[in-house]
C-alpha cells in the first residue's frame, strides 16, 4: 500500500495541515468514481470538510458559520448543530 501526502492550507487563517491518504482510494476520488465520504469514511467530517471540500478548517468554520461557541458539538464522531437537538 502506497500513500499520499496531501498538503492543504486554510483559506482564511492560511494553517498547513498534512494528511496521508491511500494513493489508490485517492486516484478514485479524483477520477470522480467515488464521493469524499465513501472513500475516505475513516476520516472525520472535518477532516473531509477542511482537505476536500471548503478547504476551510474547523476553528475558521466555527467563527465564520456559528452564531457563538456552543452551536455545534461533536458526539461519536458526528457533528450536532445544539440548537435543534437541545430544544
Amino acid at each position: 500500500m502506497s500513500f499520499k501526502t496531501i498538503t492543504t492550507q486554510c483559506s482564511v487563517c492560511k494553517k498547513v495541515e498534512l494528511l496521508q491518504v491511500d494513493e489508490e482510494l485517492y486516484d478514485d476520488y479524483l477520477h470522480g468514481q467515488c464521493s469524499v465520504q465513501h472513500v475516505f469514511k475513516n476520516l472525520t467530517p472535518a477532516q473531509r470538510e477542511f482537505h476536500f471540500i471548503s478547504k476551510i478548517c474547523g476553528k475558521c468554520w466555527d467563527e465564520l458559520f456559528l452564531e457563538d461557541d456552543e452551536d455545534l458539538s461533536w458526539h461519536n464522531n458526528k457533528l450536532y448543530y445544539n440548537r435543534f437537538i437541545n430544544k
